[in-house]
């Protein structure tokens, strides 16, 4: 089986949620299968090391392929790259150009610009909202990353082909843990948040629950929040200002920071508003940090009965939840109880998962 993959998310420079994603699965996934990438690199300006071979436009910028689709107008991909002779071309991020007669197989990883649009970034959003039904409509099958987003998929867009939902296990990362540079001051005890600081993160829910614990407890047990910064100018502002001495924004980790934060911490909160999946959990819990988490769909998908979970605005009761995991004794019982899920995870499963179903539709 020859399989063309977009790995346009790993050449993006600082990974994320998607980026990660793309890395690991297609990782795995060529062990199975005949994979080449393809990406645009253009004037060869980044140097991405992979274990198979990319495809890469040098000559003509992404851009051309991304600002026709503002007019509605999505070029074939065969204008930038040569897609001949694969059986199945894979859009690891939403949107695939038109590929002629090659089977199209997107992974469609929320439908938040549909859901809350005011949660998405302005362009982007439009850009999903007018192409992806040319991408699905296009599409022999799709990959999606939860029950939830599944469902929504169906009910947006009426989709009757076939739809495989796989998970998002935890990286084993081998990247040494590093003491964030970052942090001027090591606080010795401390909450978590990792991600994109962006509006469906939800915050300032967190911000103003932790602010809402007693002043030694604050001092004693710092919140720290990782991330760069996405779209949510206000709340960026509001962390850089410096207010709540307690609070310490470290903007964007590298892996091995991100792998001291967690074993280091406390507790991960996930506080979010929507979510594809929640690939954080299992990265805290792998590393050893039990989660607090908002009361979401994918979430629950995750955690079932084991999550410590609070309404999205409810900021009473994640101020409780913060509480309880100061005692060290109830720490451990969820850490006990969450990590037990992790058995369900596994990168080797998720690829032959996704080998299967690609097997099952070309055949």
């Amino acid at each position: 089986m020859k399989v063309l993959a977009d790995v346009g998310p790993i050449y993006n420079g600082q990974l994320t949620g998607i980026g990660y994603f793309t890395d690991e699965l297609l990782k795995y996934l060529s062990k199975k299968v005949e994979l080449h990438g393809y990406a645009f690199n253009f004037c060869g300006m980044k140097h991405v090391k992979l274990g198979f071979p990319v495809l890469e436009q040098k000559l003509l910028p992404g851009k051309l392929l991304t600002y026709p689709r503002y007019f509605n107008i999505d070029l074939p991909l065969s204008m930038f790259f040569s897609i001949k002779n694969y059986d199945v071309v894979l859009g690891t991020n939403f949107l695939i150009p038109p590929c002629g007669k090659t089977a199209t197989i997107p992974f469609i990883h929320d439908l938040s610009f549909i859901d809350h649009p005011e949660w998405s970034q302005g362009r982007n959003a439009h850009i999903h909202q007018i192409m992806l039904p040319k991408t699905l409509k296009r599409s022999s099958a799709l990959v999606t990353i939860s029950e939830f987003s599944a469902q929504r998929i169906r009910e947006i867009y009426d989709y009757k082909k076939p739809i495989l939902v796989i998970n998002i296990p935890p990286k084993k990362s081998l990247a040494k843990q590093t003491l964030p540079i970052s942090i001027e001051i090591l606080p010795e005890k401390f909450f978590l948040f990792v991600g994109t600081i962006e509006p469906r993160k939800n915050l300032r829910t967190l911000i103003d629950a932790y602010g809402a614990l007693p002043e030694k407890a604050q001092a004693e047990y710092k919140l720290v929040l990782a991330g760069k910064p996405g779209w949510d100018a206000q709340i960026v502002e509001r962390l850089k200002s410096g207010k709540n001495k307690n609070i310490v924004y470290l903007d964007y980790v590298s892996e091995g920071e991100r792998n001291w934060l967690y074993k280091n911490s406390i507790g991960t909160i996930l506080p979010s508003h929507y979510e594809g999946f929640g690939m954080t959990i299992l990265e805290a819990l792998d590393s050893g940090s039990p989660t607090i988490t908002s009361d979401i769909p994918p979430h629950r998908e995750i955690l079932g009965s084991s999550g410590a979970y609070f309404d999205c605005l409810d900021t009473v009761k994640l101020t409780g939840l913060l509480t309880d995991f100061i005692n060290p004794v109830i720490r451990k019982k969820a850490l006990s109880d969450q990590s037990k899920i992790l058995s369900n995870y596994s990168w080797q499963k998720t690829a032959k998962q996704v080998y299967d179903f690609l097997r099952d539709i070309i055949a």
